[in-house]
């Protein structure tokens, strides 16, 4: 009972044109499309639903950005150096490749107080947009779209947004 009092548009106080914003999203994508048979969306219409009621996303991060500078930099110095002795092993000019990798760890040594505050700012940043990419797909989850009256909605907080009121909510804070 009390989920059908949810579900009910704040304007037009009927829930016939009421549906997740979730399942008009995945209906759109031709996952479930016996969903849109009791709303009449024309094409323009339906692009429209799906361009403004697309989910936030979460950027990629490279790998780079997300390993320790210590792991990455043991990786490509043992890398180096195996690949050096197995190449070079007949030839014996090895050795003075060493010397390049122990140059390049020394380098490493002198850098890596920056490289690691670096690093340790930028995962509280990614760490902070994590957490915001969070609350906004629990507000996309949880929001309705009402078809009679073109709004969305959120009923535990009764707020009302127009589509493009919503999607700019969640895609440009």
């Amino acid at each position: 009972m009390e989920n059908e009092i949810l579900n009910q548009c704040p304007i037009c106080k009927s829930q016939a044109w009421v549906i997740r914003v979730v399942d008009l999203y995945f209906a759109l994508q031709g996952y479930k499309p016996e969903v849109l048979f009791k709303f009449s969306l024309s094409k323009t219409k339906k692009a429209d639903l799906h361009k403004f009621l697309t989910p936030p996303i979460v950027e990629r991060q490279l790998i780079w950005h997300i390993l320790h500078p210590d792991i990455l930099f043991g990786t490509v110095v043992s890398v180096l150096a195996v690949l050096t002795i197995f190449l070079f092993w007949d030839n014996r000019p090895w050795i003075n490749n060493l010397y390049l990798v122990g140059l390049l760890a020394v380098t490493y040594l002198l850098l890596r107080k920056r490289l690691v505050s670096t690093f340790k700012n930028n995962q509280l940043m990614r760490s902070n947009l994590r957490e915001e990419a969070a609350r906004k797909a629990d507000i996309w989850s949880s929001a309705f779209y009402c078809d009679q009256d073109g709004i969305v909605f959120i009923p535990e907080d009764n707020k009302t947004f127009t589509l493009s009121e919503f999607s700019s909510q969640l895609h440009f804070n």
